[in-house]
């Protein structure tokens, strides 16, 4: 009986442990969306936004929210960065010159996040 309940003890813990380290997101903090863009089929109006790296089952992608609505989220290109790890998200949403694409750019760890924005 002793055996039985540290078993399912364990498993309790294993099982509470996959839950807060299973699901990897990287908040990159709130930044400001300058013009009106689609992003993935929805069109996000001018405003700040929280911006997210998130896991899915095709590999990361970028999400953006308002308050504690999730807006929409799309895959992010990934490109490993040169010159080592940096131990908090670097963020940039700007224009692309000469196109009518904005693109966020988001640093972490050991890799280059980006989506682009098409100008709505």
């Amino acid at each position: 009986m002793l055996k039985l309940v540290k078993v399912a003890s364990f498993t309790t813990l294993l099982l509470a442990l996959v839950s807060i380290y299973g699901f990897a997101a990287v908040d990159a903090g709130n930044h400001r969306i300058p013009a009106r863009v689609d992003f993935a089929g929805t069109v996000i109006e001018p405003g700040m936004y929280n911006i997210q790296v998130v896991d899915g089952a095709e590999g990361p992608y970028i999400q953006l929210s308002k308050g504690d609505q999730v807006v929409q989220k799309d895959l992010a290109i990934v490109i490993p960065a040169k010159g080592g790890n940096v131990s908090h998200p670097q963020v940039q949403v700007s224009k692309i010159a000469g196109q009518e694409f904005y693109r966020i750019r988001i640093r972490h760890a050991d890799s280059w996040y980006y989506v682009y924005l098409k100008k709505a």
